[in-house]
């Protein structure tokens, strides 16, 4: 694991090794992962004031890790408000009371009826009482080397690379494009998105997911290999995961697949090599040509050999 550490990768357990050199079949989150999770707000309509709507989005999402939650109290330059019981709504959103009205802040699937998003923004809506009050539109950007590194994925013989997101289809639809991702779903609740990966699944074929979020981290603890980006992941995330990509940096999964391969090949070179030389020396003692030489040669000299051998994953080129 020391040259997987070298690369800035956290392996916190020898078998993920084995299951990386065959893997198959990778789940993507969306934001955090496959974006950077670095959301603007590029435009929002409210009948309150912008300076409104935004200490009060702010004051609700105080607590939260997201990174839209970010966002949004980046913006707030007023001072947040007291919030009585704040509670969060799994995959849509929180709410809570301010001054003794009770508003809500989140996505689509806090309103009564679905409203279309025909953008290729993120859109959350603040509600007073049951009423939309102000309507934001945030935009994300891709990871720099995100679509070099499914590409990457994809000439390793990969043979299916997924979005599963709780974001928007016309979202989901240009990012899956843009990336050149095989399928993408949409619009899903964090036990929705276990299903989905669920349904991904083939048998004896190995799969991985990867994302940063609390919401993520049952279908993390669900793969084969659940993979984590340490900068923007939640604690839960990290926790429940297998691998730990340290500087989110989306370019080190090839590279964890490409030395895990190589270390796979030089484990059965060593194998290989220490059955066959034992083999020959045992042979020729029952012929009477081994010596004591020759058995010390084959039990600390093959040992020697093999793990000189196993240091070559140290100078592995990245």
């Amino acid at each position: 694991t020391g040259a997987f550490a070298k690369r800035g990768i956290l392996i916190k357990n020898s078998t993920v090794i084995q299951n990386l050199a065959t893997l198959k079949t990778i789940a993507f989150d969306k934001t955090g992962t496959l974006t950077k999770g670095e959301f603007k707000i590029v435009k929002l309509e409210s009948t309150l004031t912008k300076e409104e709507a935004i200490a009060i989005a702010s004051s609700l999402e105080v607590g939260s890790t997201h990174p839209i939650a970010k966002a949004i109290r980046k913006e707030c330059k007023a001072q947040l408000k007291t919030v009585d019981n704040l509670t969060e709504l799994s995959g849509k959103g929180v709410k809570g009371s301010i001054e003794g009205v009770n508003y809500s802040f989140g996505n689509s699937k806090l309103l009564d009826k679905e409203i279309a998003n025909n953008t290729s923004y993120t859109v959350c809506y603040l509600l007073k009482e049951k009423e939309v009050v102000a309507t934001f539109y945030l935009g994300d950007e891709l990871k720099e080397n995100a679509k070099e590194s499914i590409t990457s994925l994809h000439k390793m013989g990969l043979t299916k690379l997924v979005m599963i997101s709780g974001d928007k289809e016309k979202v989901a639809q240009s990012v899956s494009q843009e990336l050149g991702l095989d399928e993408y779903h949409a619009n899903l609740l964090p036990d929705e998105k276990l299903k989905m990966f669920e349904s991904l699944i083939e048998e004896k074929v190995t799969n991985a997911y990867i994302g940063d979020g609390i919401n993520d981290s049952p279908t993390l603890s669900r793969a084969d290999i659940g993979i984590s980006m340490g900068s923007l992941g939640s604690d839960a995330a990290i926790e429940a995961s297998d691998m730990v990509i340290m500087k989110d940096d989306l370019s080190k999964l090839p590279q964890a697949i490409k030395l895990a391969r190589q270390t796979q090949t030089i484990v059965k070179e060593n194998i290989y090599f220490s059955i066959i030389i034992k083999l020959v020396i045992m042979i020729l003692a029952i012929l009477g040509f081994a010596n004591m030489w020759l058995a010390i040669f084959a039990d600390v000299g093959v040992s020697l050999l093999a793990t000189f051998n196993a240091m070559r994953t140290l100078f592995i080129k990245k």
